[in-house]
Order: C-alpha cells, then structure tokens, then sequence
C-alpha cells in the first residue's frame, strides 16, 4: 500500500518542489509521511468541508493548491481558525 511519502515522490516529479517561489510553502505539512495513502483527496483549500469528506471517504492524504500553514504558526489553538484545522488534521 502506498504511503503519503510515495505519493509526494509522484508529485514532486510532476511538479518539482525546487520550481516553487521561494515565498510559497509547499510540501508535506501535517501528519505522518509513513502514513498510509492509498487514497488522495485533492482540494483548493484545506477547510473542514474537505478535512470532514477525506475523512468520510477514507482519505489518507490531501492534497491542496493553498497550503494550510502559510507564515510561521505561533500557536495551535482550538481558537485559531487555522489551529483548530490543524487539530482536526491530527486527530483524523
């Protein structure tokens, strides 16, 4: 079964990471690389819509054009609209 690691190699030779401006962050940024992801969910952007139907689908990985985590988290809060997501990434 693949993991999310193999499948960031998939998409690293579709669209290389080093092609990226250098103020865009990309790759892997919640989770565990080892996980399994023998199911992708593709996303615009990371809401609890889409973090709710990878769950429902079985979605071991999703992958997003905006990134979640833009500038540096200075904390992950349930209080934080992008900490709260954070929370339910890990617990999912």
């Amino acid at each position: 079964m693949p993991n999310v690691n193999d499948v960031l190699r998939i998409l690293n030779v579709a669209a290389p990471v080093e092609y990226a401006f250098d103020y865009d962050n990309v790759g892997h940024l919640v989770g565990d690389l080892d996980a399994p992801a023998s199911r992708v969910l593709v996303a615009l952007d990371i809401t609890r819509p889409v973090i709710r139907e990878a769950v429902e689908s079985g979605a071991g990985l999703i992958v997003a054009h905006h990134p979640l985590i833009y500038s540096p988290l200075t904390k992950v809060v349930s209080g934080d609209v992008t900490g709260s997501l954070v929370i339910e990434l890990i617990k999912n």
